[in-house]
């Protein structure tokens, strides 16, 4: 080996290229792997039925007081979710991501909405007003921002669907529908709306009261806590005062017992009664108002007008012309 070859050490001078390369190479693996390892670290992904709700650790502002939900990079839980997909740069020390599934309204109910941030709610009312578009009220930020959503019970609820939802936002409950069905009506007392001035107990559709106007037969996306909803039967009612009840005939309450009356002569019997009473459709708003619902219509005044008429019927007549005249009395009553 000549003397060009070797440096002052004794070592051959392409070793020492060698040694230089395997160096860098070394570093470049320990560079690639470290990249690879903090893309891996911070990549999450959504599945098709999730969304990521995202919780940032560092490096943003304090969220203003009374505040949760973050719109402009502040610390905190953020109003934009992560939608299915791969995400990158999701570095677990500076975010938290929650993955949660889609909110699903199954057909026969509807989803009613509460907000946990947003503006304080007008005076005067207990639920905000109704969106146009409950997609874009779902929108945290467009809800937070533009939108200017206000916190608390939402008006506006969720038909049967799935829905991609912020739920650190939004709570969701799902409650039956209202179904009026046939033979019926939904008289409406409303607990939102314009307070108007109104001679009777009714007020016009649309204003806080109880409607003027009940609902007929149909399915009905309402918030029925906003909206209580009373339903009054409108067809024909066979009532019975005996201990023997035909097929279709409602009992009132716990008083199935005959009416007992008291005759001209001193002498009282029970009477078996049968009647039959209707609720007339346009009625039935007037009804809820004065008295309320089928079960006290049946027992604040069917029931003491029934006994009444048989009992002052009783009180003309002897005891044993009240027995011979038993079907002219009932029909005068």
């Amino acid at each position: 080996m000549g003397k060009s070859e070797m440096n002052w050490e004794g070592i051959p001078v392409r070793m020492r290229k060698f040694s230089a390369v395997k160096g860098v190479g070394i570093v470049i693996f320990v560079v690639v792997a470290a990249v690879l390892f903090l893309a891996l670290s911070s990549t999450v992904y959504i599945a098709g039925d999730e969304v990521g709700i995202v919780q940032k650790k560092l490096l943003g502002r304090k969220l203003p007081a009374g505040q949760i939900i973050a719109v402009n990079g502040e610390n905190g839980i953020q109003a934009d979710l992560l939608m299915p997909g791969w995400h990158f740069w999701k570095f677990p020390w500076m975010y938290r991501i929650d993955k949660k599934n889609d909110i699903q309204i199954k057909d026969g109910f509807v989803g009613l909405i509460t907000a946990k941030d947003g503006l304080s709610l007008p005076p005067d009312t207990v639920y905000a007003p109704e969106w146009e578009n409950p997609n874009r009220m779902t929108d945290a930020r467009y809800f937070l921002t533009e939108g200017r959503g206000f916190k608390g019970p939402q008006l506006t609820v969720l038909q049967p669907g799935n829905y991609k939802i912020n739920t650190a936002l939004f709570e969701i409950r799902p409650v039956p529908i209202l179904n009026v069905e046939v033979g019926k009506v939904a008289v409406i007392k409303s607990n939102v709306g314009p307070r108007v001035e109104t001679k009777g107990r009714l007020v016009p559709v649309g204003n806080r009261g109880v409607w003027d106007t009940p609902l007929s037969q149909g399915k009905y996306f309402y918030n029925t806590e906003a909206y209580e909803v009373t339903l009054i039967d409108t067809r024909q009612i066979k009532v019975s005062y005996t201990d023997e009840t035909e097929t279709g005939e409602r009992k009132e309450g716990q008083s199935m017992r005959p009416i007992d009356v008291r005759s001209q002569d001193g002498f009282t019997f029970p009477v078996d009664v049968r009647v039959t009473y209707q609720v007339e459709p346009q009625d039935a708003p007037n009804a809820v108002a004065m008295i309320g619902g089928d079960e006290l219509i049946l027992s604040k005044v069917v029931t003491p007008r029934v006994r009444a008429v048989f009992r002052n019927n009783a009180e003309k007549v002897k005891a044993l012309d009240y027995v011979k005249s038993r079907t002219a009395q009932q029909n005068q009553g």
